[in-house]
């Protein structure tokens, strides 16, 4: 089932959910870009998902439920992942990057490149680096490319 317009795809639990994951698994890049945290993700979150299948984002959603709920779980902290202090969060995140378990280095790793894909593609991240996109929007003649 789409989803309506005008209703969001994530709810503001969610969101800070993928906030606190970029905070410690992609904190800054490039000397100068911001982290992914430092920025408004939101809305590239958003598009992504709302151009997906439903079921990709009913899947989404039941894995960012589980990730929030995991150090409550399995390792009796008082509080869900996106209220942990930095540090404990860094700990969870560098273990579910060095598991012996495939399965969880394999979780990690899709919502690193989801978050990554929102990341690298925001215009934020892409002005610190000094990419622009003007390539992309020039009128090349159709053919084969000459060799030089």
């Amino acid at each position: 089932m789409a989803i309506p317009d005008g209703d969001p795809c994530f709810s503001r639990s969610e969101h800070a959910i993928l906030r606190a994951f970029g905070a410690e698994a992609l904190p800054g890049g490039a000397p100068g870009a911001p982290g992914a945290h430092e920025i408004d993700l939101a809305p590239t979150y958003e598009r992504l998902f709302r151009a997906a299948d439903p079921l990709a984002l009913w899947g989404m959603r039941a894995y960012l439920r589980t990730i929030e709920f995991l150090p409550v779980l399995l390792a009796r902290e008082r509080v869900p992942f996106s209220r942990l202090p930095a540090r404990a969060r860094r700990r969870f995140v560098a273990a579910w990057d060095d598991s012996p378990l495939m399965p969880v280095r394999l979780a990690f790793m899709v919502l690193k490149a989801t978050v990554g894909m929102a990341y690298t593609s925001h215009p934020a991240y892409a002005a610190a680096i000094g990419y622009s996109s003007d390539c992309l929007h020039e009128e090349r003649p159709l053919g084969p490319v000459p060799v030089r």
